[in-house]
């Protein structure tokens, strides 16, 4: 949300201006970052579990010893797993796959639903005649396709679909797509390294899958799921290998892969009511 600071109505000022105590667990991307010592730019969220996958350090203190610029990253030091995340050196968009060196209890997705569960219950306990606006944002699936184990052997790369068509389908579509697929040593990949890394994907969907499944089960244990809704969506998905590319590309009729069936995402932003639907707060299953 680059610029958002010029936006005078956010949401989470008319709900808090309605009653609702405002949550945020992860990632805001709310320009510009404010340095050690500054009030966070939050816009209207009344608490903040914040993790920006390391752009607020890198920007402010790259050895990572300054605490209070990202709550993750406090979370790891405070448990001795500091540096560790990104330890297997693959970058934020890198497109090769690796185990994460992390536990996965410890795992950014496990403890963005362990602090979404511990506000929300703090909530009920403290505030249980207000309502809640809870932003819970996931990484995850986004690259690096870093998924801890063992989810990372949980689909055999021989069983999944391989990529639909040719670089040379759209290469007139998006040239900055293109240069990706060279800047990130894409077009070096075999096609079975492209089944790995789409297996790596589908597995870091089912570990998102399970971690928002904890949050939805522990509405159903406190009985609210009657007077809660759920909304659960997407900035974008990815290409994992479709037309030779990678990453998001929603001018090509972005892929995403959900539970081994392949979707449209254009599908998600359609014009016909009968294809956006809010599914009821009821209506979730999960396995």
């Amino acid at each position: 949300m680059g610029g958002s600071a010029r936006i005078n109505r956010f949401l989470t000022r008319i709900l808090k201006s309605a009653g609702y105590r405002t949550y945020a667990v992860r990632k805001l991307h709310f320009l510009p970052y404010s340095p050690p010592g500054q009030p966070r730019l939050v816009h209207g969220f009344e608490h903040v579990d914040l993790h920006e996958s390391g752009r607020i350090i890198a920007q402010f203190d790259p050895e990572g010893r300054t605490r209070g610029l990202e709550d993750y990253f406090d979370f790891l030091l405070d448990i001795g797993w500091h540096d560790y995340s990104r330890a297997h050196g693959v970058g934020n968009n890198g497109v090769r796959t690796c185990p994460s060196p992390l536990p996965k209890e410890v795992a950014v997705d496990h403890w963005i639903a362990d602090r979404t569960i511990q506000r929300l219950e703090h909530h009920l306990t403290k505030k249980p005649h207000r309502p809640f606006f809870m932003f819970m944002s996931s990484p995850k699936p986004h690259s690096p396709y870093d998924t801890p184990r063992p989810y990372d052997v949980l689909y055999d790369p021989r069983e999944i679909s391989p990529p639909l068509g040719s670089v040379f389908d759209r290469r007139d579509r998006n040239p900055a797509l293109l240069r990706n697929r060279y800047t990130h040593a894409a077009d070096t990949l075999s096609p079975q390294a492209w089944q790995v890394i789409r297996a790596y994907y589908y597995s870091l969907i089912t570990w998102l899958d399970e971690q928002f499944g904890r949050v939805l089960n522990w509405l159903e244990q406190k009985r609210i799921t009657d007077r809660t809704l759920v909304v659960f969506t997407a900035d974008h998905g990815d290409l994992v290998g479709d037309f030779g590319l990678i990453r998001a590309a929603r001018e090509l009729g972005d892929n995403t892969l959900l539970d081994g069936d392949r979707f449209r995402a254009s599908t998600a932003f359609s014009d016909d009511p009968a294809q956006c639907r809010i599914r009821g707060a009821m209506g979730w299953r999960w396995y």
